[in-house]
């Protein structure tokens, strides 16, 4: 991984943290959990709560599928970069609920009005036999 800027300062602020982890382990993630984990999911939460909003209002669906699926994709690799590994799945999972999860039923209204056109098409073009 490429040393950044950020990337050194963030090791830097959790190097006292992760020496910590090498004496009391379990202690230690506890810690991480509480005072970096915990705010960081929340403000993951509210983060792509905010961003997928903006994404709905302007795009349409399958561009809001397209950009999420980026989104996503993006986060798993820079929490891959930036966190302890029992974060990766945490951050992705609230990133994957505010960005799909929240919008299941505007997902599935135009899934079923695209297969309806769809289904529409195909008896039209039957019709014109």
């Amino acid at each position: 991984m490429e040393r950044t800027p950020t990337r050194t300062l963030f090791m830097r602020l959790l190097s006292p943290l992760l020496k910590c982890s090498s004496t009391n382990q379990k202690g230690a993630l506890h810690l991480y959990e509480e005072v970096l984990e915990k705010p960081l999911l929340n403000e993951t939460k509210a983060y792509y709560r905010r961003e997928a909003a903006e994404l709905h209002a302007d795009n349409t669906c399958h561009a809001f599928i397209a950009k999420v699926d980026i989104r996503i994709q993006d986060e798993d690799l820079r929490t891959r970069k930036f966190f302890h590994p029992v974060s990766y799945s945490r951050v992705v999972r609230e990133c994957e609920a505010r960005m799909v999860e929240d919008y299941i039923p505007y997902l599935q209204e135009n899934v079923d009005r695209w297969s309806r056109r769809k289904i529409d098409q195909i008896f039209q073009s039957y019709t014109n036999f």
